[in-house]
């Protein structure tokens, strides 16, 4: 299935604990590629919060939009226009 990278970084910013995320796509030897995520949060820490976020995108999308990681960062480069930098 393709998923867009956008389309999951939306469904994680609808998340009450998301303030931004980054999603990209790194190849994989067994299913060509995995989604990885990086998240920034509203609140300094959570237990647990990888797992519910997991729960959250498959909740909304379906289990082929859940990332294999989801590493939470303080924050993520962004362009001179504000927008979260591609890698």
């Amino acid at each position: 299935s393709k998923v867009w990278p956008e389309e999951v970084e939306a469904i994680l910013r609808m998340h009450h604990l998301v303030l931004e995320s980054r999603v990209s796509s790194k190849p994989n030897a067994f299913s060509g590629n995995i989604l990885t995520a990086q998240v920034v949060l509203n609140t300094n820490s959570y237990p647990g919060v990888e797992s519910e976020l997991r729960k959250w995108i498959f909740g909304h999308a379906g289990k082929q939009h859940v990332p294999a990681t989801i590493s939470i960062v303080d924050n993520l480069d962004t362009t001179s226009s504000g927008k979260v930098r591609r890698k």
